[in-house]
């Protein structure tokens, strides 16, 4: 049976990484909470959708860190090597349920930047990127290469969108959306290379800290315009 690596990573990291992960989920949720704000303010579809699929992401965050607080309670050593065929079924249906989560707000939010109506080209997507979750080789290289492969999608929206109305909350929100593309590149030799892990890590948690200052300039110029 092929043994698929989750993380290789050293015993002092493993608690920094959960608390890390946390706070993706939390700053992520936050990012979803404004979207929304932003939503009722505008009612425009699009940016409800957006709300969505970051609300999915932080879900998917939290997940991760209750899987790790699990899998770090049943293993011990200096360094912790957590491999998906090791864990009980109950972590190995909730990593599943986190990458599986994580892909639906990648796809909810390429779906939103896009000007498609129509709902079968968003299940197609959808069903497109899930299955690739539940590939046989090598799951979490699948994971984030699907990740890479819809981040290159919706870096190449916010570029052009950028590049036709230099609206600086647009630049903002690609530059976030280039280091979340830099960091998921990063974490496919992150089990190789510790620091490449942590630099994954700290990419990602810049990159939603960039979408939650664009959404909170967004909302201050939203509700502005709302007072008569």
């Amino acid at each position: 049976m092929q043994i698929i690596t989750f993380y290789v990573i050293p015993k002092w990291f493993v608690g920094f990484s959960i608390i890390m992960e946390i706070l993706f989920g939390i700053v992520s949720a936050a990012v979803s909470a404004f979207g929304y704000k932003i939503y009722k303010i505008s009612n425009e579809k699009n940016i409800k959708l957006f709300s969505i699929g970051f609300l999915c992401i932080s879900i998917s965050y939290l997940l991760r860190a209750i899987i790790n607080l699990f899998i770090v309670s049943q293993i011990s050593g200096e360094i912790r090597k957590f491999s998906l065929d090791n864990l009980q079924a109950t972590a190995l249906i909730g990593v599943y349920l986190y990458m599986a989560l994580f892909i639906a707000g990648l796809i909810t939010i390429f779906y939103a930047n896009i000007r498609v109506n129509k709902k079968e080209s968003y299940f197609l997507m959808l069903g497109l990127g899930l299955l690739s979750v539940f590939t046989y080789l090598s799951h979490i290289a699948a994971f984030h290469l699907t990740a890479v492969f819809i981040l290159l999608f919706i870096n190449y929206h916010y570029a052009k969108d950028y590049l036709k109305n230099k609206n600086h909350r647009t630049l903002l929100v690609f530059i976030a959306f280039i280091l979340l593309l830099f960091s998921h590149i990063v974490t496919l030799t992150a089990q190789i290379q510790l620091q490449e892990y942590i630099i994954s890590h700290f990419l990602e948690l810049a990159a939603y800290f960039l979408i939650l200052l664009s959404l909170i300039r967004a909302a201050k110029i939203k509700i502005f315009r709302k007072i008569p």
